[in-house]
């Protein structure tokens, strides 16, 4: 019996393979869409740049067109918009420092307008009040409050110094003014007060009013010393007091003899007042030391130096002359009188 053949494995050879799949248009597909994003990222790398080259020329334009100017020639600053996409980073931060520039020379020419017109205020104010603080100050402070009102408060902070600094040298200078007023007005109304002081003491000096005489001198002290070095100089003052006192203690002196003698009603008879006359001024040149009445001090008698006593004798001498010659006419006049008349009782006969 023939035998069948031993029958062998297939081997690798003789394995299944399916048919390869063709891919190259998956791979041109990938190819292709690479290609697309990197174009995309071009354009847009492309597109941010020139938008970023493009937004400070538009930052301006677009900042101008928000500055507008109104009536009265002052800028008003509207809002600038703000963007968004391509090129809104560098847009909006070129629109803001160029706002804020801008406004900033805009603040700054409306503060050097506003300081300038403040200058030409305080000078216009000061000129027409020159000796009145009170009115300037008024109108000044006013005034600033006006012009300062639309000021930013950095701007108004330093145009407030500026006021500051104009309105106290106006004020001093008019405060000088003021004062120099106020010392020539004092110096007048005090030289009237003089005049009256020196007549009035002189009265009561002549009439031997003697308490009276020196409460006036006290008032006028208290009245020199009150007015300030500036209307009174009272060195000054005191020394011409001195020479004033001398001439109130003559005419205290004199004024004793009108009264005690040449007006003394109780002595009649005008010959006994003429011999008094000359006993009392013999009995005066005796006296080497000669005591009058203090102006200052009623209770007070004073010893004056020779000069003086000199001027006070020669005086009642020449007062006593006065009298005596005013006797001499009167005597005269009515001798006359007496012929006179008996030439006409004459012609009557």
């Amino acid at each position: 019996m023939a035998r069948r053949p031993r029958q062998q494995r297939i081997e690798a050879y003789g394995q299944f393979r399916p048919t390869g799949v063709d891919d190259s248009a998956a791979r041109r597909m990938q190819a292709l869409a690479g290609l697309g994003e990197t174009i995309a990222g071009v354009a847009e790398q492309f597109g941010r740049a020139k938008a970023e080259e493009l937004a400070p020329a538009q930052a301006q334009e677009a900042v101008e067109q928000a500055i507008t100017v109104d009536e009265e020639g002052q800028k008003v600053f509207g809002e600038v918009p703000t963007r968004k996409g391509f090129g809104s980073e560098v847009f909006n931060r070129e629109a803001q420092i160029r706002y804020e520039k801008i406004k900033r020379q805009a603040d700054l020419q409306y503060a050097v307008g506003v300081q300038n017109d403040t200058f030409d205020l305080v000078d216009r104010l000061q000129k027409e009040n020159s000796a009145d603080i009170e009115t300037f100050t008024k109108l000044a402070t006013e005034g600033y409050q006006g012009l300062s009102a639309k000021l930013t408060p950095e701007a108004k902070l330093k145009v407030d110094a500026f006021f500051k600094r104009t309105f106290t040298t106006a004020s001093n200078s008019i405060l000088k003014e003021q004062n120099k007023i106020r010392i020539a007005n004092a110096k007048t109304e005090s030289a009237k007060a003089g005049v009256v002081y020196e007549n009035q003491q002189s009265i009561l000096a002549a009439e031997g009013m003697l308490n009276d005489l020196a409460k006036s001198i006290q008032d006028e002290d208290l009245a020199a010393k009150e007015a300030g070095e500036d209307v009174i100089n009272l060195a000054e003052y005191y020394k011409t007091k001195e020479k004033r006192m001398s001439q109130l203690r003559l005419t205290v002196a004199v004024g004793e003899v009108r009264r005690g003698i040449i007006n003394n009603e109780e002595i009649v008879d005008d010959v006994e007042k003429i011999s008094k006359l000359d006993s009392f001024i013999k009995d005066l040149k005796k006296q080497t030391v000669l005591k009058v009445a203090d102006p200052e001090n009623p209770q007070k008698k004073i010893a004056v130096n020779e000069q003086e006593r000199k001027t006070i004798i020669s005086a009642i001498e020449s007062e006593a002359k006065d009298y005596k010659d005013l006797i001499s006419k009167l005597v005269a006049q009515n001798t006359l009188g007496q012929r006179i008349e008996q030439v006409a009782n004459y012609q009557n006969i």
